[in-house]
Protein backbone atom coordinates (compact mmCIF):
# COMPACT_ATOMS: atom_id res chain seq x y z
CA UNK A 1 0.00 0.00 0.00
CA UNK A 2 1.49 3.19 -1.18
CA UNK A 3 1.49 6.50 1.23
CA UNK A 4 -1.05 8.24 -0.61
CA UNK A 5 -3.06 5.27 -0.82
CA UNK A 6 -3.11 4.85 3.19
CA UNK A 7 -3.70 8.75 3.63
CA UNK A 8 -7.11 8.50 1.52
CA UNK A 9 -8.09 5.32 2.95
CA UNK A 10 -7.66 6.53 6.69
CA UNK A 11 -9.26 10.34 5.69
CA UNK A 12 -11.95 8.23 4.30
CA UNK A 13 -13.07 5.60 7.11
CA UNK A 14 -12.08 7.52 10.07
CA UNK A 15 -12.12 11.02 8.90
CA UNK A 16 -8.26 11.68 9.89
CA UNK A 17 -5.57 13.73 8.22
CA UNK A 18 -2.01 12.52 8.08
CA UNK A 19 0.97 14.23 7.31
CA UNK A 20 4.29 13.02 6.67
CA UNK A 21 7.43 14.96 6.33
CA UNK A 22 7.68 16.32 3.22
CA UNK A 23 10.73 13.84 2.35
CA UNK A 24 8.24 11.20 2.19
CA UNK A 25 7.56 9.91 -1.63
CA UNK A 26 3.70 9.61 -1.81
CA UNK A 27 4.13 6.77 -4.41
CA UNK A 28 6.21 5.07 -1.73
CA UNK A 29 5.14 2.08 0.25
CA UNK A 30 4.38 1.97 3.55
CA UNK A 31 7.28 -0.43 4.37
CA UNK A 32 10.07 1.50 3.13
CA UNK A 33 9.08 4.23 5.26
CA UNK A 34 11.24 2.59 8.10
CA UNK A 35 11.18 4.96 11.15
CA UNK A 36 9.61 7.93 9.25
CA UNK A 37 7.05 9.93 11.69
CA UNK A 38 3.92 11.29 10.61
CA UNK A 39 1.74 13.55 12.48
CA UNK A 40 -2.09 12.84 12.90
CA UNK A 41 -4.64 15.53 12.80
CA UNK A 42 -8.44 14.92 14.52
CA UNK A 43 -11.47 16.22 13.02
CA UNK A 44 -12.55 17.06 16.71
CA UNK A 45 -9.64 19.40 16.93
CA UNK A 46 -7.84 17.32 20.12
CA UNK A 47 -4.22 17.20 20.41
CA UNK A 48 -1.94 15.87 17.05
CA UNK A 49 -0.32 12.73 18.22
CA UNK A 50 3.11 11.90 16.66
CA UNK A 51 3.19 7.94 15.93
CA UNK A 52 6.23 6.47 14.28
CA UNK A 53 6.19 3.40 11.75
CA UNK A 54 8.88 0.68 11.90
CA UNK A 55 7.98 -0.36 16.00
CA UNK A 56 7.92 -3.91 16.25
CA UNK A 57 4.54 -5.21 17.12
CA UNK A 58 5.30 -8.35 19.74
CA UNK A 59 2.87 -10.42 20.45
CA UNK A 60 1.93 -11.37 23.98
CA UNK A 61 -0.73 -13.99 26.17
CA UNK A 62 -2.38 -12.14 29.19
CA UNK A 63 -2.97 -14.49 32.12
CA UNK A 64 -6.18 -15.42 31.38
CA UNK A 65 -5.13 -16.80 28.07
CA UNK A 66 -6.18 -13.95 25.61
CA UNK A 67 -4.00 -12.51 23.38
CA UNK A 68 -2.89 -9.08 22.14
CA UNK A 69 0.37 -6.73 20.90
CA UNK A 70 3.20 -5.00 22.99
CA UNK A 71 5.93 -2.55 21.86
CA UNK A 72 8.81 -4.98 21.43
CA UNK A 73 11.40 -2.32 22.39
CA UNK A 74 9.09 -0.52 25.45
CA UNK A 75 6.86 -3.86 26.47
CA UNK A 76 3.95 -1.20 26.26
CA UNK A 77 0.96 -2.80 25.87
CA UNK A 78 -0.38 -1.52 22.16
CA UNK A 79 -3.37 -3.54 21.73
CA UNK A 80 -5.28 -5.10 24.60
CA UNK A 81 -5.36 -8.83 25.21
CA UNK A 82 -8.87 -9.52 24.14
CA UNK A 83 -8.06 -11.91 21.59
CA UNK A 84 -8.16 -16.38 21.28
CA UNK A 85 -5.88 -15.82 18.58
CA UNK A 86 -3.91 -13.60 16.96
CA UNK A 87 -1.64 -13.44 14.00
CA UNK A 88 1.58 -11.26 13.05
CA UNK A 89 0.73 -8.01 11.19
CA UNK A 90 0.74 -8.21 7.66
CA UNK A 91 0.51 -5.04 4.88
CA UNK A 92 -0.94 -3.80 8.35
CA UNK A 93 -3.41 -5.99 9.25
CA UNK A 94 -4.10 -8.87 11.51
CA UNK A 95 -5.98 -11.90 11.86
CA UNK A 96 -7.98 -12.15 15.03
CA UNK A 97 -9.80 -14.88 16.28
CA UNK A 98 -12.48 -14.99 19.59
CA UNK A 99 -14.95 -17.19 20.24
CA UNK A 100 -13.89 -19.60 16.73
CA UNK A 101 -14.77 -17.01 14.47
CA UNK A 102 -12.09 -14.66 12.71
CA UNK A 103 -12.11 -10.80 11.74
CA UNK A 104 -9.42 -8.75 10.95
CA UNK A 105 -8.07 -5.77 13.13
CA UNK A 106 -5.58 -2.63 11.93
CA UNK A 107 -2.51 -1.41 13.97
CA UNK A 108 -4.55 0.82 16.12
CA UNK A 109 -6.39 -2.34 17.35
CA UNK A 110 -9.43 -1.33 15.05
CA UNK A 111 -11.48 -4.33 14.00
CA UNK A 112 -11.75 -3.31 10.21
CA UNK A 113 -13.64 -6.52 9.47
CA UNK A 114 -16.03 -7.85 11.22
CA UNK A 115 -14.96 -10.89 13.48
CA UNK A 116 -18.24 -13.56 12.63
CA UNK A 117 -16.21 -15.52 9.58
CA UNK A 118 -15.44 -19.09 10.02
CA UNK A 119 -11.86 -18.93 8.28
CA UNK A 120 -9.74 -15.79 6.46
CA UNK A 121 -6.81 -17.26 4.73
CA UNK A 122 -3.58 -16.11 6.05
CA UNK A 123 -2.25 -12.46 5.52
CA UNK A 124 0.46 -13.42 3.76
CA UNK A 125 -1.75 -14.37 1.17
CA UNK A 126 -2.88 -10.89 0.61
CA UNK A 127 -2.22 -11.47 -3.42
CA UNK A 128 -2.60 -8.07 -4.52
CA UNK A 129 -4.34 -6.94 -1.17
CA UNK A 130 -6.84 -9.48 -1.54
CA UNK A 131 -7.83 -12.76 1.44
CA UNK A 132 -10.27 -15.54 1.01
CA UNK A 133 -13.37 -15.36 3.88
CA UNK A 134 -15.66 -17.89 4.65
CA UNK A 135 -18.44 -17.12 6.17
CA UNK A 136 -19.92 -20.65 7.97
CA UNK A 137 -23.65 -22.02 7.68
CA UNK A 138 -25.23 -24.30 9.74
CA UNK A 139 -23.70 -27.44 7.94
CA UNK A 140 -20.16 -26.88 6.35
CA UNK A 141 -21.41 -27.62 2.63
CA UNK A 142 -23.44 -24.45 2.91
CA UNK A 143 -20.21 -22.69 3.80
CA UNK A 144 -19.87 -19.68 1.08
CA UNK A 145 -16.33 -18.07 0.32
CA UNK A 146 -15.33 -14.40 -0.49
CA UNK A 147 -12.52 -11.92 -1.23
CA UNK A 148 -11.94 -9.16 1.52
CA UNK A 149 -9.35 -6.11 1.29
CA UNK A 150 -6.80 -5.02 4.02
CA UNK A 151 -9.15 -2.29 5.34
CA UNK A 152 -11.73 -4.95 5.42
CA UNK A 153 -13.86 -4.51 2.56
CA UNK A 154 -15.92 -7.12 0.30
CA UNK A 155 -14.69 -6.90 -2.64
CA UNK A 156 -15.77 -10.42 -4.23
CA UNK A 157 -19.48 -11.20 -3.28
CA UNK A 158 -19.56 -13.77 -0.01
CA UNK A 159 -21.67 -16.28 -1.49
CA UNK A 160 -19.56 -18.89 -3.83
CA UNK A 161 -19.43 -22.88 -2.90
CA UNK A 162 -15.16 -22.18 -3.03
CA UNK A 163 -12.53 -20.39 -4.25
CA UNK A 164 -9.38 -21.38 -5.02
CA UNK A 165 -5.69 -19.81 -4.41
CA UNK A 166 -4.72 -17.54 -7.31
CA UNK A 167 -2.09 -18.74 -10.00
CA UNK A 168 1.59 -18.93 -9.67
CA UNK A 169 1.59 -15.78 -11.66
CA UNK A 170 -1.06 -14.47 -9.45
CA UNK A 171 -3.42 -13.27 -11.57
CA UNK A 172 -6.40 -15.39 -11.42
CA UNK A 173 -8.39 -17.53 -9.14
CA UNK A 174 -11.10 -20.13 -9.87
CA UNK A 175 -14.32 -20.11 -8.21
CA UNK A 176 -17.33 -22.41 -7.96
CA UNK A 177 -21.20 -21.71 -7.57
CA UNK A 178 -23.78 -24.18 -8.15
CA UNK A 179 -21.54 -26.79 -9.21
CA UNK A 180 -19.91 -24.75 -12.44
CA UNK A 181 -16.49 -22.72 -12.43
CA UNK A 182 -15.61 -19.35 -13.46
CA UNK A 183 -12.53 -17.19 -13.25
CA UNK A 184 -11.83 -13.71 -11.10
CA UNK A 185 -8.75 -11.61 -11.04
CA UNK A 186 -6.60 -10.10 -8.15
CA UNK A 187 -9.39 -7.11 -8.08
CA UNK A 188 -11.94 -9.67 -7.41
CA UNK A 189 -13.52 -8.87 -11.08
CA UNK A 190 -15.13 -11.63 -12.51
CA UNK A 191 -13.56 -12.44 -15.78
CA UNK A 192 -15.57 -15.75 -16.91
CA UNK A 193 -19.08 -15.98 -15.13
CA UNK A 194 -19.63 -19.48 -13.48
CA UNK A 195 -20.15 -22.07 -16.20
CA UNK A 196 -17.34 -24.74 -16.84
CA UNK A 197 -18.02 -28.08 -15.74
CA UNK A 198 -14.38 -29.19 -14.78
CA UNK A 199 -10.98 -27.28 -14.92
CA UNK A 200 -7.11 -27.52 -14.68
CA UNK A 201 -4.32 -25.57 -13.92
CA UNK A 202 -2.67 -22.95 -16.12
CA UNK A 203 0.39 -23.79 -18.03
CA UNK A 204 1.87 -20.46 -20.37
CA UNK A 205 -1.27 -18.59 -19.33
CA UNK A 206 -3.96 -21.14 -21.05
CA UNK A 207 -6.12 -23.66 -18.77
CA UNK A 208 -8.10 -26.92 -19.95
CA UNK A 209 -11.91 -25.87 -19.30
CA UNK A 210 -14.27 -28.71 -19.98
CA UNK A 211 -18.02 -27.36 -20.67
CA UNK A 212 -20.80 -30.03 -22.31
CA UNK A 213 -18.65 -33.22 -22.01
CA UNK A 214 -16.16 -31.24 -24.86
CA UNK A 215 -12.68 -29.42 -23.56
CA UNK A 216 -11.21 -26.54 -24.59
CA UNK A 217 -8.94 -23.50 -23.01
CA UNK A 218 -9.16 -20.10 -21.09
CA UNK A 219 -6.77 -17.99 -21.24
CA UNK A 220 -5.95 -15.65 -17.65
CA UNK A 221 -7.87 -13.03 -19.14
CA UNK A 222 -11.00 -14.73 -19.02
CA UNK A 223 -11.48 -15.57 -22.84
CA UNK A 224 -12.00 -18.84 -24.14
CA UNK A 225 -9.64 -19.07 -26.56
CA UNK A 226 -9.70 -22.53 -27.56
CA UNK A 227 -13.44 -24.09 -28.38
CA UNK A 228 -14.29 -27.12 -26.01
CA UNK A 229 -14.59 -28.94 -29.50
CA UNK A 230 -12.17 -32.32 -27.70
CA UNK A 231 -12.76 -35.41 -25.82
CA UNK A 232 -9.37 -35.23 -24.23
CA UNK A 233 -6.70 -32.33 -23.94
CA UNK A 234 -3.33 -32.23 -22.26
CA UNK A 235 -1.95 -28.80 -20.61
CA UNK A 236 -0.10 -26.85 -22.93
CA UNK A 237 3.89 -27.46 -22.65
CA UNK A 238 7.30 -27.24 -23.51
CA UNK A 239 8.90 -30.12 -25.45
CA UNK A 240 10.78 -30.65 -29.15
CA UNK A 241 10.72 -28.20 -31.31
CA UNK A 242 8.17 -28.86 -34.49
CA UNK A 243 8.48 -27.72 -37.73
CA UNK A 244 5.06 -26.98 -39.07
CA UNK A 245 4.55 -27.10 -42.90
CA UNK A 246 4.63 -23.71 -43.00
CA UNK A 247 8.37 -23.49 -41.82
CA UNK A 248 7.48 -22.21 -38.49
CA UNK A 249 8.85 -24.40 -35.67
CA UNK A 250 6.52 -24.69 -32.50
CA UNK A 251 7.76 -25.63 -29.46
CA UNK A 252 4.99 -24.93 -27.05
CA UNK A 253 1.51 -27.00 -27.72
CA UNK A 254 -0.87 -29.21 -25.84
CA UNK A 255 -1.91 -32.91 -27.37
CA UNK A 256 -5.83 -33.13 -28.15
CA UNK A 257 -8.27 -35.90 -29.56
CA UNK A 258 -11.48 -35.48 -31.21
CA UNK A 259 -13.25 -38.55 -32.92
CA UNK A 260 -10.59 -40.15 -31.69
CA UNK A 261 -7.49 -39.14 -33.41
CA UNK A 262 -5.06 -37.74 -31.84
CA UNK A 263 -2.53 -34.55 -32.81
CA UNK A 264 -0.82 -31.36 -31.48
CA UNK A 265 -2.38 -28.13 -31.63
CA UNK A 266 -0.46 -24.68 -31.02
CA UNK A 267 -1.50 -22.05 -28.53
CA UNK A 268 -3.68 -20.62 -31.13
CA UNK A 269 -5.51 -23.92 -31.05
CA UNK A 270 -4.15 -24.14 -34.99
CA UNK A 271 -3.30 -27.84 -35.41
CA UNK A 272 0.33 -28.68 -36.14
CA UNK A 273 1.23 -30.46 -39.47
CA UNK A 274 4.92 -31.08 -39.59
CA UNK A 275 7.94 -32.79 -38.14
CA UNK A 276 10.33 -33.31 -35.26
CA UNK A 277 12.81 -30.06 -36.05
Amino acid sequence: MTVATFRESVKKEFNITLRFPDSVDENATLASLGDSSLTIEFSNDETPAPLRFGVELRRFQDVCGKYGFKDAATGNVVIEALYDEIRPFSDYAAKVQTGGKYGIIDPAGNVVLEIKYGKIGKLGHYSEGLARVRLDATHSTQAKYGFVDVNGKVVLPIKYDHISDFDSEGKVAWIKLDGEYGLIDTSGNVLTSPRYDRHEDFYHELAEVKSDGKWGFINTEGYEVIDCIYDRVSNFYQGRWIQDTDGKCVGIYATVTRNGEEYYICTEGRRIHGSWA
